[in-house]
């Protein structure tokens, strides 16, 4: 108790503080008090020096919420998982028919892909995400923008392939070529025909 005001560290090292018996953040309230208004949800308040517990006005600061996420660097900004995979933001669910999934937490929000067969795949829809929610950040593929729309298809393991007069899936074609699944949508994005790429074996 301080000042007749209830206080308690909330995660992340930020105070708490009730008032009208609601828990709100104490940093918020004090700018708020400070400028006489509710802040917006599109307000955020930044510590100067870093130092959560240090609510004093002149150590806080409105910025915006893109604003806030380049103060705290880029680690803070995209938080990024990775298991099984060459790839970033890409993970591996072990003894599924589609295993591979992209996952990408972005300002303390967290995106997901579909699964997919093929690990590449969860590759570029990882980059998709990216494009999507934080253009500036970390990619598989920079540079490469416009990612096939078939590639991220979420039923991408019904489409078909005709060659020679047959008619394949992806994972038949691939075998009937020689090749991993993977190689050949890497092929595939990269623009080759089919008749290139059994060319180029």
């Amino acid at each position: 108790m301080k000042n007749g005001m209830s206080i308690k560290i909330a995660t992340k090292n930020y105070e708490l503080i009730t008032i009208d018996g609601k828990d709100v953040y104490r940093h918020r309230y004090v700018v708020e008090q400070f400028l006489g208004r509710k802040l917006t949800s599109e307000e955020h308040v930044h510590h100067k020096d870093k130092n959560t517990l240090n609510n004093s006005i002149d150590n806080l600061q409105v910025v915006s919420r893109s604003e806030h996420m380049s103060l705290h660097g880029p680690d803070r900004r995209q938080q990024i998982w990775q298991k099984d995979s060459q790839y970033l933001g890409v993970i591996k669910k072990k003894n599924r028919p589609r295993p591979w999934y992209a996952v990408v937490q972005i300002a303390r929000k967290t995106y997901r892909t579909p699964c997919f067969e093929a690990e590449i795949e969860a590759a570029y829809a990882y980059d998709k995400l990216i494009e999507r929610h934080w253009p500036e950040g970390k990619r598989n593929f920079p540079g490469k923008k416009d990612i096939p729309d078939s590639i991220l298809n979420k039923n991408y393991g019904t489409l078909r392939y005709s060659w020679n007069g047959v008619v394949y899936t992806p994972n038949d074609l691939a075998k009937h070529f020689g090749i991993t699944r993977s190689k050949l949508a890497m092929c595939l994005y990269r623009g080759k025909t089919l008749q290139q790429i059994f060319d180029s074996l």
